[in-house]
């Protein structure tokens, strides 16, 4: 007997046929795709699940608000499309932002007239492209009727969910502007400055060195429609205005104003904290001066961070410039904001629509998200 001829053969009988290997590829695949499929559908309801516990908290928390108010909470702009669809006033609702649809506008509510009756509902896309509804006679369903797009839809939703006029609505997410502060899921700051840009008056504010009393003027302002205005009387070359704010020891707060100078040229924008006990001052315990830098209209940007020492009831915040020479020029002041983080803020004018204002936009203290 051969025994070689035997060997090659046993080898032979060993290997797989190219026909074989294509079966087992063509079976490797379709296992392969059985389980992508199966996986996202399995992520693609479990976001679904997520979302439609997360509408239905935000109808918890209108209902618990709607006790407050007597009545169904409403919305920042009507359906004729009339005030500010991003503020939803009184709501603080930290959304589970994971599971929503970041492609198109979302999180709608809606509140007014549903089949004769007052009430509201809740409208949002779930990543897995499916949306749901929470209306607050029925609860919780599935919405197809609306045609989710980026733009800004809430009439739109609103008519799908069965609201004739007049009703109010609000939304919480904007594609290319992210999560506005009532929708927000993560550190909501607020302005500790009371009276930000003097847009009516310059309540709060007053002469702390080297100026005549400061008042309110139209002229250049750097945000809105005003700005204080402050004649330096040539006796100090760290000519300053002055606000208190109300903070606790240990709190980390982060200052930014614009300053400008008419009249004579400045060196740089200053910044001091005292210590206060009521109006009392106690003692400074920082200071920062910027050199003069103004940007195309005249403004410099000054700003600082410090942690409030113990022994007081707030702080004050004492602004202005330095000067070469004892100051006789005019000083501007504008865009104030103090907020309790680490990270210098920008200040939220008017335009910061994710920003939402307790009065009259640039006219009093406002609360938005760290960014």
């Amino acid at each position: 007997m051969d025994l070689r001829a035997f060997s090659t053969k046993q080898e032979q009988r060993e290997g797989f046929t190219i026909v074989e290997l294509l079966i087992v590829i063509v079976v490797i695949a379709i296992l392969a795709a059985i389980i992508v499929v199966g996986y996202t559908a399995v992520i693609g309801n479990a976001n679904d699940k997520a979302l439609q516990a997360d509408i239905s908290g935000l109808a918890d928390a209108v209902k618990l608000k709607g006790l407050d108010d007597n009545g169904v909470p409403p919305g920042g702009a009507t359906s004729s499309n009339t005030g500010n669809s991003t503020i939803f006033s009184g709501m603080a609702f930290k959304p589970n932002v994971t599971v929503y649809d970041t492609t198109v506008s979302n999180l709608y509510y809606c509140a007014g007239t549903l089949n004769g009756n007052d009430e509201f509902a809740i409208a949002a896309r779930s990543k897995s492209g499916k949306a749901f509804s929470y209306i607050s006679n029925k609860g919780v369903a599935e919405f197809t009727s609306y045609t989710w797009t980026a733009g800004n839809g809430g009439v739109a939703v609103c008519n799908d969910l069965g609201f004739t006029a007049p009703f109010t609505w609000s939304y919480g997410f904007y594609p290319s502007r992210g999560w506005y502060s009532w929708a927000f899921n993560g550190t909501i700051l607020t302005n500790l400055v009371l009276n930000p840009s003097m847009e009516s008056n310059i309540t709060g504010w007053a002469n702390y060195t080297g100026f005549a009393a400061p008042t309110r003027v139209t002229t250049t302002p750097w945000v809105g429609a005003a700005r204080l205005s402050a004649v330096g009387l040539g006796t100090v070359t760290t000519p300053r205005v002055y606000t208190d704010i109300i903070v606790a020891a240990g709190d980390v707060i982060s200052v930014s104003f614009r300053v400008r100078s008419d009249g004579q040229a400045a060196t740089g924008g200053y910044l001091v904290a005292k210590l206060i006990n009521g109006a009392t001052e106690i003692s400074s315990f920082y200071g920062n001066a910027v050199s003069w830098t103004p940007d195309g209209s005249g403004w410099v940007n000054t700003t600082g961070t410090f942690t409030v020492p113990s022994g007081g009831t707030g702080i004050r915040l004492s602004i202005g410039l330095t000067s070469a020479a004892n100051y006789s020029g005019t000083m501007g002041i504008d865009g104030v904001i103090a907020v309790e983080s680490s990270n210098i803020p920008t200040y939220a004018d008017g335009n910061t629509l994710r920003w939402v204002w307790t009065g009259t936009t640039n006219n009093s203290t406002s609360s938005g998200p760290e960014l």
